[in-house]
């Protein structure tokens, strides 16, 4: 039965072990976080917060067996629909979106709530990926190539920002990361990178003497981190809370989670130290290097520029988030929002993550055949 069942799945086992043992993490840590709720003072019941919890898990494996079935080039010839799709859903978001954490990032649907912007990021980031594998070497082309997909990068970028910017930061990185295994020449990447690194600076200024109400959030978030304004409560709590981590795990021994709103999602990887001690911490750091060398590992052996672009892409969008969340949690980030992917709880988040893995199998099955093959003319 277990031969049938393991027989089935497609894609590079370790990736999938990797997967199933955040999400087994993500059920302890996601329960003994939400336990908070069991006060009578809060709406949601301890037992409604783990059940979706382990719905929304249960969904993403299916959505990833099913993802990791479908040749990923289907998705490449969806990009520009997709593309639509993400500027669409961004438009009704900024018009008819809910307001969560001070902007608006989630569309209510049959009275339930989806924080879609994760999944516009995705959208883009499929549609960018695409675009630089069909340009190949004419990528070097500043005028007609080059610039049009700085423009594409910058402008999408610019969408996101406002309604998240750490978002719109990881999909500006995780652009750069596509173009550096790109055709594109070392000299343009680095003099785009110092352009960027420049900008970057300018608009860290703009933000720190602003008036505007737009980016009041991320200069008070900005001072709280660097010292010069109000500190941030959470912040605090959270750098307490890995402060207080064992070596070994002490589950149910938090006294601090109550003390944070998103104990079980923005800030979970501090409580998951508090409470399953340092060693959990680094084995869950270690899980994701693992995840991200399998995944750089596929990317190599594939022959499709294609998929070794997409790859690249979706790997680096979900292991710089995981490291940005961790950053944030042990205080050398500002607080940004961004959530713990497979681990913290979530139902948009984790069914854009179990996408985005469901791809990225199937990307690491045909690498894994490509190899075969490979290795076979080697031998001849």
């Amino acid at each position: 039965m277990k031969k049938q069942l393991f027989g089935k799945l497609k894609g590079d086992r370790i990736m999938w072990g990797i997967i199933l043992c955040l999400s087994i993490i993500s059920i302890f840590i996601v329960y003994s976080t939400g336990s908070k709720l069991a006060a009578p003072q809060h709406k949601e019941s301890l037992w409604h917060l783990f059940s979706d919890h382990i719905i929304y898990l249960i969904l993403g494996f299916f959505v990833m067996y099913v993802m990791s079935d479908v040749n990923y080039r289907r998705i490449g010839r969806l990009a520009k629909i997709g593309l639509l799709v993400a500027v669409f859903l961004l438009l009704w978001t900024l018009i008819f979106g809910k307001s969560v954490g001070g902007a608006k990032r989630s569309l209510e649907v049959f009275k339930t709530s989806f924080q879609v912007i994760q999944l516009i990021e995705v959208l883009f980031i499929i549609y960018f990926a695409l675009w630089v594998s069909r340009v190949k070497s004419e990528i070097n082309n500043f005028k007609s190539v080059l610039l049009p997909m700085l423009g594409y990068v910058v402008i999408t970028c610019a969408l996101i920002i406002p309604q998240k910017a750490s978002g719109g930061i990881i999909m500006g990185v995780t652009y750069f990361a596509i173009l550096f295994v790109s055709q594109l020449k070392k000299k343009y990447f680095f003099a785009v990178s110092a352009c960027v690194l420049i900008t970057g600076g300018m608009f860290l200024s703009i933000i720190l003497n602003s008036e505007v109400g737009i980016l009041q959030r991320l200069k008070s978030r900005v001072e709280s981190h660097i010292g010069i304004g109000e500190l941030n409560k959470e912040t605090i709590i959270t750098e307490a809370a890995v402060s207080r981590g064992g070596l070994l795990p002490n589950p149910g021994g938090s006294v601090l989670k109550g003390s944070v709103s998103e104990s079980f999602s923005d800030y979970i990887y501090a409580f998951l130290i508090e409470e399953y001690g340092i060693l959990l911490g680094i084995a869950v750091i270690l899980l994701y290097l693992g995840l991200f060398y399998r995944i750089r590992r596929a990317a190599i052996h594939i022959q499709s520029t294609f998929g070794a672009y997409l790859s690249v892409g979706l790997g680096f969008f979900i292991v710089f988030q995981a490291f940005t969340h961790i950053l944030v949690c042990v205080g050398y980030f500002p607080a940004t929002g961004e959530t713990l992917p497979m681990i913290s709880r979530g139902g948009m988040s984790i069914l854009t993550m179990s996408f985005c893995l469901g791809i990225l199998l199937n990307i690491s099955e045909e690498a894994k055949e490509d190899k075969k093959t490979e290795n076979v003319k080697g031998e001849t």
